[in-house]
């Protein structure tokens, strides 16, 4: 059976093993027994659709509840692969720029489908410096039954919303692509 299956949010979802264009950016990627073949081109989704399935419903249910409150938000950042990870972990390391991530390839929620990062809207403009704001949108989060990275003491990450369901990175490895 090829061609696509209707996905949660009316997307259209690839059948297991055919080619799929996802994102504006026109990355094509494989989609075999779940997971992206070897070698594919590097993925950074900004697609809720490319989220496993309860964690789409969170983050809708999240940018519903924003828009609700009067607060326009993006989604920066889904899915991405390890190869996306890593070099994002590079950056302030080996690559110029600053540190924005604690984690290598296959350890963050991102690699799994279940994490997004996000950023406020205020007047067309991405808002990176209103605390309120962040506090009200972690809070917005939290009541969706995510967990904000806001919160964390040692490296807060307040973009950060995930839904890990009680597993860790290394449960979701042994577990396989897609868990």
């Amino acid at each position: 059976m090829g061609g696509a299956t209707r996905g949660h949010e009316g997307h259209s979802a690839p059948a297991r093993g055919v080619l799929d264009h996802h994102g504006a950016a026109g990355v094509w990627h494989r989609w075999a027994a779940g997971c992206p073949a070897q070698g594919a081109a590097v993925i950074n989704s900004r697609s809720i659709g490319d989220l496993d399935r309860d964690t789409a419903q969170k983050a809708a249910a999240f940018r519903d509840a924003c828009d609700a409150a009067g607060i326009d938000i993006i989604f920066t950042s889904t899915y991405r692969d390890g190869e996306s990870q890593n070099a994002l972990y590079a950056q302030g390391r080996t690559a110029p720029g600053k540190v924005v991530t604690k984690v290598k390839g296959g350890d963050s929620y991102h690699n799994w489908r279940c994490a997004f990062d996000f950023v406020p809207i205020v007047n067309g403009k991405a808002v990176w410096d209103d605390e309120h704001l962040w506090e009200r949108c972690g809070a917005i989060g939290e009541e969706c039954g995510l967990e904000w990275g806001g919160d964390w003491p040692r490296f807060p990450d307040k973009p950060h919303m995930q839904n890990t369901r009680g597993r860790s990175t290394a449960e979701f490895k042994k577990l396989g692509c897609f868990a």
